[in-house]
């Protein structure tokens, strides 16, 4: 029943999936996206976008306890003890029927200052009943919590890619609807009630198909943990709920910011821009969050020099996507969205920029995350994220006052840099690989430094190029090329790049 194909395997299989996964979700939601602009306008996206972040603010409420069974799943499932992989997802169940409540209670408690986080409700549509809205999207919020535990099993047993493979076909299927639905009615709130019966209805599906992969697992669910098994979740749940809080703030509440003191037309505009962001952010985490399963059983026992150098591997390799994705977003974002829907649909180059480099510092620390949450030293963090979440609002409510749209974001960069830019690769050095963490400082900075001067060299020689179609495909050619060819010559000597080529060549060979 349980996973028993070789990490690199597993590793293949969920990378390879979690990237199409993403390529078919962004390709069908860019193409539903295109219809909604052309048919409906820009300010109900900023009321998209709104409701969507206001509800993942709520989902904090889940505490980060989906990680912290994953987690204690890794050791259970490698033995093959089928009865303690039941008394967890027990356990996980009716935690999961609580949190769905406070969801709820927490959606009805907000209610009434619904309309205060809206600068100018004149730019509501007429035609949009924000009331009816807003409870339809709580519902699709509550609905999930109560069927989303099984999924759990197949992260923790490294089978992602099964997860990837279905979601691929439910996102296909929910985005073409969707179009179909908008085109023949041209209503917002139709459209968005359909797409969301659609998500409620998937959940369900989803977790009957997986409670059929793993039938032994669910004949047992009739007794939960121990005590003290209880209490070790839970403690480490709370220690993780430091982690979520910090990166909701961080992620959840730019756009509520912008709502409130910038308006929600301008949210509409950043919206598209947040969509593309996102879109390297789920590209980046499939790629590496997909060695979280992997690495949480290959740390089980293994000694920490050999954790060490897979680690160093790992994170070469994050750094050089991680600074390709920034600086072609920092290119081809703005040409892009003007060949799209138009130049009234653009931001400012400096927005830009200091969104690329936010891209930059948060695709920079997957592997780092990865390890931290594999290794369980999340309860080693505890007051970090606390602290660059009221730094993060501090900054940006600050800082938009007194230089507008810029402002919201230089603020999450201020507090990034402040707390998690320095802390995880602190807890991981003294923690796993006892090792000065000093040596990864230095290393960051280099890659960051290289990355601002090869960003500004190959924005240059793109700006040469004339904004078109052509001149869009050729200014992505030059990005791509240069930018991997300028590294390739830097670091053609470097010990793990020749370590990567050894594994490129076994994947091809596979």
């Amino acid at each position: 029943m349980f996973n028993k194909r070789s990490k690199l395997r597993n590793i293949i299989l969920s990378s390879s999936a979690g990237v199409a996964e993403q390529l078919v979700f962004y390709i069908t939601s860019f193409a539903y996206r295109t219809v909604f602009i052309f048919i409906l306008s820009q300010n109900y996206l900023g009321i998209n976008g709104l409701f969507t972040n206001v509800l993942q603010i709520f989902s904090l409420a889940e505490l980060g306890i989906g990680s912290v069974i994953t987690y204690k799943l890794y050791s259970p499932i490698k033995e093959n003890n089928v009865q303690k992989c039941a008394e967890y997802l027990y356990f996980y169940k009716y935690v999961y029927m609580l949190i769905a409540g406070i969801v709820l209670l927490l959606s009805i408690c907000f209610y009434p200052f619904l309309f205060d986080v809206i600068k100018d409700t004149s730019e509501v549509p007429g035609d949009v009943d924000l009331r009816y809205l807003y409870w339809i999207f709580v519902a699709q919020n509550v609905v999930s919590y109560l069927f989303v535990y099984w999924q759990a099993m197949l992260l923790a047993d490294q089978k992602g890619y099964m997860l990837s493979s279905l979601n691929m076909i439910s996102n296909v299927a929910q985005n073409l609807l969707k179009i179909f639905v908008l085109w023949l009615y041209q209503d917002y709130t139709i459209t968005i009630t359909v797409g969301i019966m659609l998500s409620a209805l998937y959940n369900i599906v989803l977790s009957k198909y997986i409670i059929g992969k793993y039938s032994e697992v669910a004949e047992r669910m009739n007794d939960g943990l121990s005590r003290s098994e209880k209490l070790g979740v839970i403690k480490d749940t709370m220690a993780l709920m430091c982690h979520k809080v910090g990166y909701v703030v961080a992620n959840a509440t730019d756009s509520l910011i912008l709502s409130k003191y910038i308006g929600i037309s301008t949210l509409g505009v950043y919206s598209n821009y947040a969509m593309l962001m996102m879109a390297l952010d789920s590209f980046m985490n499939k790629i590496f969050g997909s060695f979280v399963s992997t690495i949480g059983n290959m740390s089980i026992g293994t000694d920490p020099s050999y954790i060490y150098q897979k680690y160093r591997e790992l994170l070469f390799l994050n750094l050089w996507v991680a600074s390709l994705a920034g600086i072609c977003y920092y290119i081809l974002v703005n040409p892009f969205i003007m060949l799209w829907i138009g130049e009234t649909y653009l931001l400012d180059i400096t927005v830009v920029m200091l969104l690329s480099t936010h891209i930059f510092l948060n695709s920079s620390r997957i592997i780092n995350s990865s390890f931290i949450n594999a290794n369980g030293l999340f309860v080693k963090d505890k007051p970090r994220p606390l602290i660059e979440a009221g730094l993060n609002l501090v900054f940006s409510i600050y800082l938009v006052q007194k230089i507008g749209l810029p402002g919201v974001f230089l603020g999450t960069i201020f507090s990034t840099v402040l707390t998690v830019g320095w802390r995880d690769a602190l807890i991981l050095y003294r923690n796993v690989f006892h090792r000065p963490v000093i040596e990864y400082y230095i290393y960051y900075l280099k890659w960051f430094m290289l990355s601002l001067v090869v960003g500004e060299g190959t924005m240059l020689l793109c700006s040469l190029v004339p904004i078109s179609v052509i001149g869009l495909i050729i200014r992505t050619v030059i990005c791509l090329l240069l930018v991997n060819v300028v590294y390739y010559f830097i670091f053609r000597n470097n010990v793990y790049w020749k370590y990567l080529q050894i594994v490129f060549n076994r994947i091809r060979r596979k």
